[in-house]
């Protein structure tokens, strides 16, 4: 174990909360911390700091392998999308090498990128959804009946990035003018439910799709900078998150069954993130990612923690128990002052 390292990437978002989680329970293991920003490679957590270039430089394939070869990774936990995709191409390669991708698959991946992809899919498997459309189809924005709506990009869509509510037909289309005018394909997804029932719910699966576990959190917006929009109307409340937010962990058995079911329903056989929001006993998903993503330290918090998983089932190869506490996680925003000579 002393040989070994882990590699978390992207530290100065989604990976610095994975490293935390590593750190409730593994305060000694050897941490490679990587990012593309200099400054954000300057993390307490981590043993080693390594800048390297964006994963869409051609420079990245060179540099990150070598970083994995030089400090005998062992186990990698990707934390963006565009290095969750050069991972899952080099899958089976680092697996040869004994380097573990904590990852799906790269189908899983694409799919739940594509959300009309991801809508598609699930409704002719049976899933009970929102309403949908896809932006393109503007011959039928009249005949909408369902409002208010969300209009999302179509793909890469990640912390809230161009997600915008349209109460009315008059707002649908200024804002899908918008969209349009920037290039960007969008979806339009009926609103089901009030914001104050939006969950997050983690689904961990082993490599031949056994569930190992679920947990959900109610996103709790306490504050100004987790709300990136907010309407109010007849007592309802249409948020759209920062991406940023509190949570009350909770053991609601109807709502876990029906994400577990999506989860399995997918073909599940690593970490999914699924959002959605419960109503009338309905878990109406609104999002997918299979991936890790930025609620993992609440959830670790809270006794459900992946990383921990992982580290022990690759790295150790003990068995690791998931069993979330029902708690209430406060989210806050922390402030230092960095020596900004150091990266001159």
């Amino acid at each position: 174990m002393a040989n070994n390292s882990v590699m978390v990437t992207a530290i100065g978002g989604i990976g610095r909360e994975v490293i935390k989680s590593i750190r409730i329970n593994f305060p000694n293991i050897h941490i490679i911390g990587v990012d593309a920003n200099v400054r954000l490679t300057n993390n307490e957590f981590v043993d080693e700091h390594v800048c390297v270039p964006y994963s869409n430089s051609e420079l990245y394939d060179d540099c990150i392998m070598n970083v994995i070869e030089q400090k005998n990774v062992k186990l990698i936990f990707p934390c963006s999308f565009g290095e969750m995709r050069f991972f899952l191409s080099r899958y089976d390669e680092l697996k040869d090498k004994g380097v573990v991708v904590v990852a799906d698959s790269m189908s899983l991946f694409e799919l739940c990128n594509d959300k009309y992809e991801l809508f598609e899919f699930l409704l002719r498997k049976g899933v009970r959804l929102p309403q949908y459309l896809l932006g393109s189809k503007k011959e039928s924005f009249k005949s909408i009946d369902y409002y208010p709506v969300v209009i999302k990009p179509r793909c890469d869509s990640y912390a809230s990035n161009n997600v915008m509510v349209a109460l009315n037909y008059r707002e649908l289309l200024q804002i899908t003018s918008l969209f349009d005018i920037r290039g960007i394909e969008y979806i339009i997804q009926e609103w089901k439910g009030d914001s104050t029932e939006e969950y997050t719910v983690s689904v961990t699966c082993d490599p031949s799709g056994n569930v190992l576990g679920a947990v959900a959190m109610q996103r709790l917006f306490e504050s100004g900078y987790m709300i990136k929009s907010q309407i109010k109307i007849d007592e309802k409340h249409y948020l759209v998150s920062s991406g940023i937010s509190s949570g009350r962990i909770i053991n609601n058995r109807y709502l876990l069954n029906q994400a577990i079911e999506i989860a399995v329903t997918l073909g599940c056989k690593g970490p999914i993130n699924l959002q959605g929001i419960w109503d009338n006993n309905v878990f109406w998903l609104i999002d997918a990612h299979s991936a890790i993503t930025a609620s993992v330290y609440s959830k670790a918090l809270a006794g459900y923690n992946d990383p921990e998983y992982y580290i022990k089932q690759y790295l150790l190869h003990i068995p690791y128990v998931f069993d979330p506490k029902e708690i209430v996680i406060q989210k806050s925003i922390s402030t230092k002052i960095v020596n900004e000579n150091k990266y001159n």
